[in-house]
C-alpha cells in the first residue's frame, strides 16, 4: 500500500487506475455545479474556480484521467471545499497540487490543512 501522500515521481507507479465514464461525470457534474466555477474548455475537463478572498484555483483532469490537478492562488478552505465537493461525487478521488508535484486523497488533504506542510504522511485508509 502506498503512503499519501505522494510526490509526482510516485504517481504512475501507484495508480489504482482511470475514473469510469460515470466517474468522470459526477466529478464534472460536482465542479460545474461549485458556486462561481465556470467550465474552461469542452475538449478537455477544466475549470475554474474562484476565490472569493481574490485568486483562483484551476482544476483539470489528468491526461490519464486517474486524478485532478489544480494550481492556483487560493486558501486552505476554498481547495478543502472543492476537494469535499468532489468527494461527494467519486470518494476515491486524488488530486494532485501542480505547484508542489504532491498528490493528496482526503486522509492527508485535512493532515495538511491542519499541520501544514510538515505532516508526516500515513498509510493510505481502505475507507
Amino acid at each position: 500500500m502506498s503512503a499519501i501522500p505522494l510526490s509526482g515521481t510516485e504517481v504512475c507507479s501507484a495508480q489504482v487506475g482511470q475514473f469510469s465514464a460515470e466517474q468522470q461525470l459526477g466529478l464534472d457534474a460536482a465542479l460545474t455545479h461549485f458556486p462561481l466555477s465556470e467550465r474552461l474548455d469542452r475538449t478537455h475537463p477544466a475549470w475554474r474556480v474562484p476565490n472569493p478572498a481574490g485568486g483562483s484555483l484551476r482544476v483539470q483532469m489528468a491526461d490519464d484521467h486517474s486524478r485532478l490537478r489544480i494550481t492556483g492562488e487560493a486558501t486552505v478552505e476554498l481547495v478543502l471545499r472543492v476537494f469535499v465537493s468532489l468527494h461527494h461525487a467519486v470518494p476515491q478521488v486524488a488530486i494532485e497540487d501542480l505547484l508542489t508535484h504532491v498528490v493528496h486523497d482526503r486522509g492527508s488533504l485535512l493532515r495538511l490543512a491542519i499541520f501544514g506542510y510538515d505532516a508526516a504522511p500515513t498509510e493510505l485508509s481502505q475507507a
